[in-house]
């Protein structure tokens, strides 16, 4: 009996122990593999920290982007994923005791629409946005590099453009850029498909002042920059486009997002709006004081600058063939100069004593101390897809805004008032995918009203005959047919654009042509021409000379580039383009000038007339790389030349915003799962001194008035931007905080700030210092 029982109990210990030791076998043996993602593009990412378990392991993916758990219980276990500038990822994981578990974890950049699975992008230079891939000329800012380029300090996403090969400042006080010689009234910026008519919030007078972007950084998808032979669809005007793709907002969660600077403070909310995630809703606003800025550049402490906006939109599809949208935008802001003399924001003309500026000062006194305005966008939009080959877009938008300029006395000194109302549809028929027609009409109508801000250049007397009002009506309707041969080595578009306003006498048709050729396996030349036509407003139309009547002013776009793979991400590029322009509008009476040897004003008030004809001509290199996890960037070189004629002397100059030579670069790199570094630098040769004046000491502003247009040049343009963004992970909050230095070398950059004298026989200019070293920081919180 006892041999028994002690066999009993030998096998029992044994049973015992065998089951132990498989339990720990599988715990020991239980791996969890994977790899992270960019959901936007498919990208590897590298340097990303996940933890196991709330940080009871955690690991770093290697430079492939793949991570390993080893001796991990056969159980349920939760991945915490983070690294700097993609929202924070939880998922939950069962490991197998049989095999290795493997998952693939898509992260989410910052500022994007949440996206649990994987987008493929098919190339990360091409821009997703309908018939920009037909555009010879593009290059486009997702919503990372948006972020990354926006400072901390001004959280602008249009001074991001300014970055971008080609794309010079005149102003560092301005959300303002010149395009390949192109000023800012050249360039049409569209809010998706919609032209904006006031994409910055602007305080100060001409010359004066500040203005920062409507956009939000926080809701943009991308920004698309076709600085040359735009595609039909994006014309409008004579210069190049910037289409900005707003998101939606998350269909999975609801998630908040603050962010908080020395200049200001921004707050995202979004979510789904039903459980079924047919739809999604974001609200984001942002309110900015910038006493911080100012009081950095030596201004008034009693100046005051501020603005708040709000944006928001709905989506939601009311089957799978109709979606319907929903987007408002408002903003007011308003400028105070304060009253102290030599304010970095008060310069100007109108109020500088009638015997001249007193003697070392040269009539520094405040302009335009009290400015506000408003502006609002509402569109709706619906979507409509009949069938596998066909979308149908509709949208309708009201347009609002105001500004006004007074004097410290409370006098008028400027003002405007515009109502747009606009209807657009376009279609696009995929007969084959190869051969996609895309089509469309839109009409506006247009009210304008106000006091032209050229009377703050002008003798007071003149103030009256700035008045302006009226309304106007336009139209314009495209084609645009792409086709690619079967190998898919030739790519050829051809469009037509109309554009018909009943301010000017003659409609215009515009033809469109570009080609895409494979020359080999990584290398491709592409070639574009277009005609494009820019209508006056109708502030130019009731102020322009007596007895004539503006016509379009027309321009022809021709490009030749060169584009050679060095690998999936990386690329080289030389561009060769030219812009021939004819009956560019201007008021070049408005300059005093020397005559016979004495200074003359203008004995009557500017107007407005197709002045000028001209040319901006020019070579672009670019080496572009684009990368999710590694180093990202691009270095841009372009040599322009930028020359008008003016069409009563036949005498030729250079443009006011012309460039000879620009160097634009940027540069990112995550060192490390919470800290990434990156930094902007900008060079380029200054523009001339707009008007009659020859300038032989910028910083105490001698000078002396001449008989040849432009003859003095604004010394050269330097900018480097050091960024250093570090991100912490807090009970399932994500903060990133952000350290910026502007302007690091300290350069002084010297900006334009118009003229002033007696109206009789004196005359001056003005120039002020841009942006000097400015240190800010800022933090931002997603839960």
């Amino acid at each position: 009996m006892n041999r028994i029982r002690s066999r009993f109990a030998i096998t029992l210990s044994a049973l015992l122990f065998l089951t132990v030791a498989a339990r720990v076998s599988a715990q020991e043996g239980s791996r969890i593999t994977g790899v992270v993602v960019d959901a936007n593009g498919g990208e590897r990412l590298a340097r990303v920290r996940i933890r196991l378990d709330a940080a009871a392991s955690e690991t770093v993916t290697n430079d492939a982007g793949e991570f390993v758990f080893d001796h991990v219980s056969a159980d349920e276990h939760t991945l915490l994923v983070e690294t700097v500038g993609y929202r924070l990822h939880r998922t939950t994981v069962v490991a197998s005791a049989d095999k290795p578990t493997e998952v693939t974890l898509a992260l989410t950049a910052d500022a994007v629409r949440i996206n649990e699975s994987v987008t493929v992008s098919a190339d990360p230079f091409v821009s997703s946005v309908a018939a920009v891939p037909s555009s010879p000329s593009q290059m486009q800012l997702g919503a990372a590099e948006i972020r990354a380029l926006s400072s901390v300090l001004l959280d602008d996403p249009m001074r991001s453009m300014s970055s971008m090969p080609g794309v010079s400042v005149p102003d560092d006080f301005h959300a303002e850029f010149t395009v390949r010689g192109a000023p800012f009234a050249r360039v049409g910026v569209f809010l998706d498909d919609v032209p904006m008519r006031a994409p910055t919030h602007t305080f100060g007078g001409l010359g004066d002042g500040y203005s920062i972007s409507a956009l939000n950084d926080q809701v943009l998808q991308s920004m698309t920059l076709l600085p040359a032979a735009p595609p039909p669809s994006f014309g409008g005007t004579t210069g190049a486009a910037v289409v900005t793709e707003t998101r939606d907002g998350s269909r999975d969660r609801t998630v908040f997002h603050a962010s908080v600077g020395l200049s200001d403070v921004n707050l995202l909310a979004e979510g789904p709006l039903s459980s079924d995630k047919r739809g999604a809703w974001f609200v984001t606003a942002r309110k900015s004081h910038l006493s911080y800025v100012i009081n950095q550049m030596g201004g008034s402490s009693d100046a005051k600058v501020v603005f708040k906006d709000v944006q928001g939109k709905l989506t939601y599809d009311l089957t799978p063939k109709h979606t319907v949208s929903l987007h408002v935008l408002a903003g007011d802001s308003r400028f105070d100069a304060g009253v102290v003399a030599n304010s970095p924001f008060a310069a100007g003309p109108t109020n500088t004593p009638a015997a001249g500026p007193p003697q070392g000062d040269k009539g520094r006194f405040t302009n335009v101390p009290l400015t506000s305005g408003s502006t609002s966008l509402t569109k709706a939009n619906w979507r409509f897809i009949p069938g596998s080959t066909l979308v149908v877009n509709t949208t309708v938008a009201y347009q609002r805004g105001q500004d006004d300029a007074e004097s410290r006395e409370g006098d008028a000194l400027a003002s405007s008032r515009h109502a747009d109302i606009s209807g657009r549809t376009t279609a696009s028929w995929f007969r084959t995918p190869a051969a996609p027609l895309r089509v469309g009409y839109e009409v506006r109508r247009t009210d304008d009203s106000g006091t032209s801000y050229l009377s703050l250049y002008e003798n007071p007397a003149f103030r009256a005959a700035n008045v302006y009002g009226g309304r106007s009506l336009s139209q314009n309707a495209f084609a645009e047919q792409q086709w690619a041969s079967p190998s898919g080595r030739l790519r050829l578009t051809g469009g037509l654009r109309w554009q018909a306003n009943d301010q000017v006498d003659d409609d215009a048709v515009l033809p469109f042509l570009s080609s895409s050729i494979q020359v080999g396996a990584a290398s491709k030349v592409e070639l574009g021409w277009g005609q494009y036509a820019q209508s006056p407003s109708l502030e130019m139309t009731m102020l322009a000379q007596t007895g004539s009547r503006l016509t379009a002013e027309r321009s022809t776009h021709y490009v030749a580039a060169f584009e050679h793979r060095l690998d999936s991400q990386t690329r080289f590029r030389i561009e060769a383009y030219a812009r021939e322009n004819t009956n560019v509008f201007d008021t070049p009476d408005i300059y005093p000038r020397l005559q016979a040897g004495t200074v003359t004003w203008p004995a009557s008030a500017a107007r407005w007339t197709n002045a000028y004809d001209g040319y901006s001509r020019g070579v672009e290199v670019v080496l572009h790389r684009r990368s999710a996890s590694r180093l990202t960037g691009w270095i841009g070189y372009t040599i322009g030349y930028n020359r008008q004629r003016d069409k009563k002397t036949d005498v030729w100059f250079d443009s006011d915003s012309d460039v000879r030579h620009a160097l634009n670069l940027y540069g990112g790199y995550r060192v490390r799962p919470s800290i990434n570094v990156s930094a902007r630098f900008n060079y380029s040769t200054g523009t001339p001194v707009p008007g009659y004046f020859s300038v032989s000491d910028f910083m105490s502003e001698t000078s002396q008035v001449s008989n040849v247009r432009n003859a003095s040049q604004f010394p050269s343009y330097q900018r480097l931007d050091v960024r250093v963004n570090k991100s912490i992970v807090i009970k399932g909050w994500k903060m990133t905080a952000y350290a910026e230095v502007m302007n690091a070398t300290n350069h002084q950059n010297f900006r334009n700030m118009g003229f002033s004298g007696n109206f009789k026989d004196q005359a001056f200019p003005h120039f002020g210092s841009t942006l000097p070293r400015i240190p800010s920081v800022g933090v931002s919180i997603d839960f």
